[in-house]
Parts: structure tokens; sequence; C-alpha cells
């Protein structure tokens, strides 16, 4: 039996996915994005679908951030995580951030959005029975 999960999007490296992907099939992530209290109060009257756009959209800035000025192939994985091992980031700037707690396995993941290419403007979407596509697209195996 399974308790309550919460959508959590990930920002993910080319190694999250390889591992996704190859022999591990889990992936330890301690930052996601998911509709919060928070994020509920800095958005009054938006429905569900506008706080999980906005959590989407903060993983994708997350997942965007260059380093030293490389443009990076965006990846989020979108995630049904036990309500447990997410918490509060607590963070005032960024309502929709909180911490995870333990491995997220690949069968908790619904979809993978990913940049066609680094620097790209638009998210591709793929579903979970497409990992090694993704994984490929990457570099990977």
């Amino acid at each position: 039996m399974t308790g309550p999960r919460v959508r959590v999007y990930l920002p993910l490296s080319t190694a999250d996915v390889a591992g996704l992907a190859g022999h591990r099939g889990a992936v330890a992530v301690t930052t996601g994005y998911a509709v919060t209290p928070a994020l509920e109060r800095a958005a009054p009257g938006a429905d569900l679908e506008a706080l999980e756009h906005a959590a989407y959209t903060a993983a994708a800035t997350a997942a965007g951030r260059a380093a030293f000025g490389i443009p990076v192939r965006r990846v989020v994985g979108a995630a049904d995580v036990d309500v447990g091992a997410v918490h509060d980031s607590g963070d005032p700037a960024d309502p929709a951030r909180v911490a995870l707690s333990g491995e997220v396995p690949v069968g908790r993941f619904g979809a993978f959005h990913v940049d066609e290419s680094p620097g790209g403007r638009d998210l591709s979407w793929y579903d979970v029975s497409e990992l090694a596509a993704v994984s490929e697209l990457l570099g990977g195996p």
C-alpha cells in the first residue's frame, strides 16, 4: 500500500538521467519544485493548473542555470513523490522550491521535459517510457 504523493518537478542533470536509465533506476535529487502553501499565498486566486505551471517553470529555470556561462540542455522530470519525502524549503524568494529526502525511483516519474538543444527556448515532452530516447538525446548510452 502506498501513501499520498505530491507532484514534484525535478531539475535533472545528464548524469541523473543516465542513472535513471541505467542500472541504478533511481535518482537522489535534493531540490525540486511543487505546489506549496507558500506558492499558493504568492499567487492568490490561481487555480491548480496555474500553480503547477509556476512550479514547472521554476524547475525549468533552475535546470537552465549555466555553468561558467556555457548554455546547458534543460531537463525537468515530473515525478509523484511520497509526501513525507517533500519538505518546504522556507525560501520566500522561491516559494515553489522544496527539499527532498531519499531517492526517487524511475517508476515515480510520469514524464520528462527536455531542451532539444543546449540553450533552447522550449522544452519537449517525453513519456517515461521514452527514457532511453531521452538518455540518448543527452548523449547517454
